[in-house]
């Protein structure tokens, strides 16, 4: 009976207690006192912080998965939903309450497992994350793992940190960067990029700063935009032979260190490396390459010139290596934090793309530079045979006759004008020659008067002024002519040469025309970022371009504040602005009735022969619609005298 008793309290009592012992030893604690927050992780998982963001790997890579805790300053420490409302831009509608272990916590509509929770001070947003796209990589265990990790989320006591004095360190002299006098290409070997043509617009461009017009657009978004209509900020680079680029080897492009390396990061497929560049005036400079299969590096190493980093992913179809050069090395402080793009690790270290800016200026200060450009500007070769678009000259000035078109930045350009002689060329020269005579005497003599030992010659040579005439490049501009098809939309919904960035209805449609049976329709549903381009060639002698339409205004909006605006805008075929964009929003005058617009472009005198697009752009926010009716849309050329 003794016997029989002792085996039940093994059974009953000690084993569950060895085993929730070993249940709890396969879970760590992650504390965060400076924020007031813990949680448990699994302890074979890769738990690494990045700025005021903590990231758990369950697995490595490929595909990532895990999940991820950004935190958000909420200084006022207000009520959870007012602060998601007032500073996320989220819509009460999409809040749903949940409960997270006694915390104030909230999910939203459209964001599958991820989680708004708050501390003392702060909102932590906690999501399930995997490398793809959506969470449909997600499986195994992740989901078990991140739904008992957000259980054990709990709210700790802050605890005050104490102010402590730098720490000087110093580096060996034969440990510290040497300064990088001569950058190279990444390659050892001519490289080229990819990007296809549809209806004579570039829809695939992986050249720097430009728009990806063939990524999908609905319902990915980036910065509040899609990512058709975003910058790409580096250059993708396959091999000019047209083989495959797996496995190539890519080295680093000048003197430096490792900056960045970790296996668990997700940005891109495939692994980053980030190395830093000591400038010669002191700055530092960071080069970027993605898309790695191996790495033979490791963070904090000292690299040369020419020395292997890693070789190229498979990725099938597309294996190229995605090169960046720019002035920081953590983005998380010049991305505005946005629900879309922070909630995974590609927020810190760039997901490839910027926002609607041409990289170089973006932002004002320590952004992005040129990678083929600045190569080149520091003695190595140019990355790519096709050169690169300039976003910046020839540059165009606009004049707006309308009743409600307006420069959306206020900007004032001067462009330079053609020179004007104001005097006759002179066609003769006159050249003076000064002769020394040398004067021999026999005898002693006495000269009654000085003896001139100079002459002057002048001799007038008449220069012919030749004058050749250049034959006339075709093909010419006539006067008025108009550079675009179907600007009536009458070809009906998806017509060409019109291309439609949209997340959602078809934007050519027979809603309200102003003639005909069709026209085009930006806005008028909740939360658009949406937009209609069309192609088109510049003639040589074209001295300035007018833009006419007819437009339809109609809000639901009564506030005075700008909620929904358009945009009107010429592109070059990289999809870089080249003329200042107009505008109209919600608070444009003339409502409600179709009023006729221009714009009149100068300054194209340059751009002959040159592709542009002109661009309709429309965004609009939650609620309270905007509708922008356009219709008869025409780009007319003004020729050079």
């Amino acid at each position: 009976m003794l016997k029989r008793l002792v085996v039940i309290f093994i059974v009953l009592i000690i084993l569950p207690a060895l085993s929730a012992r070993a249940q709890t030893a396969d879970w760590f604690t992650y504390t965060d006192l400076a924020v007031g927050y813990a949680f448990e992780y699994p302890a074979d998982a890769r738990l690494t912080v990045e700025g005021d963001a903590v990231f758990v790997a369950l697995n490595q890579p490929p595909p990532f998965q895990g999940y991820a805790l950004i935190v958000f300053d909420n200084p006022a420490d207000g009520p959870l939903d007012r602060y998601l409302i007032e500073q996320r831009g989220l819509s009460a509608s999409d809040l749903r309450e949940v409960n997270v272990g006694g915390v104030a916590a909230v999910s939203v509509s459209g964001e599958p497992d991820a989680y708004w929770l708050q501390t003392a001070g702060a909102v932590i947003k906690f999501q399930l994350i995997a490398a793809a796209d959506g969470l449909e990589a997600a499986t195994g265990l992740t989901p078990a793992a991140f739904d008992r990790a957000l259980q054990s989320f709990r709210s700790v006591p802050r605890a005050i940190q104490p102010t402590r004095a730098p720490i000087a360190t110093v580096v060996p002299l034969a440990l510290r960067p040497t300064v990088a006098e001569q950058f190279r290409s990444p390659f050892n070997l001519p490289t080229t990029t990819q990007f296809r043509i549809r209806w004579n617009i570039i829809t695939s461009d992986t050249r720097y700063g430009i728009r990806n017009l063939g990524l999908p657009g609905a319902p990915r978004k980036c910065f509040n935009v899609t990512w058709p209509r975003m910058l790409h900020s580096g250059m993708d680079l396959y091999r000019a032979n047209g083989f495959d680029t797996t496995g190539l080897p890519v080295y680093a492009v000048a003197d430096g260190q490792v900056a960045f390396y970790d296996p668990a990061y997700a940005s891109y497929p495939g692994r980053v490396v980030i190395l830093s560049h000591t400038l010669r005036d002191g700055r530092v400079i960071y080069s970027v390459y993605a898309h790695l299969g191996s790495v033979s590096v490791t963070p904090g190493q000292f690299v040369a010139i020419g020395q292997p980093l890693g070789t190229i992913l498979y990725q099938p179809g597309d294996s190229h290596l995605h090169f960046e050069m720019r002035w920081f090395l953590d983005g998380h402080n010049i991305y505005l934090p946005n629900t879309s793009c922070n909630s995974r690790p590609s927020f810190y270290y760039g997901r490839g793309y910027t926002y609607l800016i041409q990289p170089d200026n973006f932002p004002a200060t320590g952004g992005y530079v040129n990678p083929d450009a600045f190569i080149q500007a520091h003695g190595g070769p140019a990355l790519t045979p096709i050169g690169l678009p300039d976003p910046y000259t020839p540059t165009v000035t606009l004049r707006t006759l309308s009743q409600g078109l307006a420069l959306s930045r206020g900007q004032s350009i001067v462009t330079a004008e053609p020179a004007v002689l104001d005097q006759p060329i002179a066609t003769t020269k006159t050249l003076t020659h000064t002769l020394s005579l040398p004067i021999v005497a026999a005898e002693p003599a006495v000269l009654d008067r000085p003896i001139a030992t100079t002459k002057t010659l002048t001799h007038t040579l008449n220069l012919p002024l030749i004058a050749r005439t250049a034959p006339r490049l075709e093909p010419a501009c006539i006067e008025g002519q108009d550079l675009l098809s179907n600007g009536g939309f009458e070809a009906g919904p998806g017509s060409a040469p019109w291309m439609q960035v949209r997340t959602g209805n078809e934007l050519i449609s027979n809603q309200r025309p102003a003639a005909g049976t069709y026209g085009l329709w930006l806005g008028g549903r909740n939360v658009t970022d949406e937009e209609a381009l069309q192609a088109f060639s510049v003639p040589y002698y074209t001295a300035g371009l007018t833009v006419t339409f007819k437009r339809l205004l109609t809000t639901e909006e009564t506030d005075p504040v700008v909620y929904d605006h358009f945009e009107i805008v010429i592109e070059n075929s990289g999809g870089n602005e080249v003329s200042p964009p107009i505008t109209l929003s919600n608070l444009s005058p003339a409502k409600g009735i179709w009023v006729s617009e221009l714009a009149a472009f100068s300054g194209f005198e340059a751009w002959g022969q040159h592709r542009l697009r002109l661009s309709l752009k429309g965004m609009s926010d939650t609620s309270l619609v905007t509708s922008l009716y356009m219709d008869e849309v025409s780009v007319q050329t003004r020729c050079a005298p």
